[in-house]
């Protein structure tokens, strides 16, 4: 079966996001200038490799923005950012099974073994493959 961006998204599990008042009825305070710290369990099924993003915006902007989420290990995971304005922010988490990091983690594990890679080197090659066919086309000017 081929490794899908959206079955990796479907098996990663998000829980206890902090920080959040009443399952997010209630907004968090803060002051301009200080920095909001997310944080949550992304946790998934099997041993693969998992990524995470906190995306925010503020009330006045549509656009979200993007900060990856560091592991703290134990299925932990922290974000965070800047509240520089006065007002509401709305902020979420994305995580999904990175098989791109799950392979290279593979990978270093055969290296570091000394054993024969071609099969992973052929299975990151089909990988890059798979991404550049789902990457936008651009024209060429």
């Amino acid at each position: 079966m081929k490794a899908s961006i959206e079955t990796g998204r479907l098996r990663a599990r998000i829980e206890n996001v902090a920080p959040q008042i009443d399952g997010g009825d209630f907004p968090v305070k803060r002051t301009v200038g200080q920095r909001v710290l997310v944080t949550a369990d992304v946790l998934s099924d099997g041993h693969e490799q998992l990524s995470c993003l906190l995306k925010y915006h503020s009330q006045t902007e549509t656009r979200w923005h993007e900060v990856p989420m560091g592991s703290l290990g134990n299925d932990r995971w922290d974000g965070e950012f800047l509240a520089a304005e006065v007002g509401r922010y709305c902020y979420t988490i994305e995580a999904w099974v990175d098989h791109f990091k799950s392979w290279r983690e593979q990978l270093q594990k055969r290296v570091d073994a000394a054993q024969d890679v071609c099969l992973e080197l052929q299975i990151g090659a089909n990988l890059v493959r798979d991404a550049a066919n789902r990457a936008p086309q651009r024209d060429a000017e």
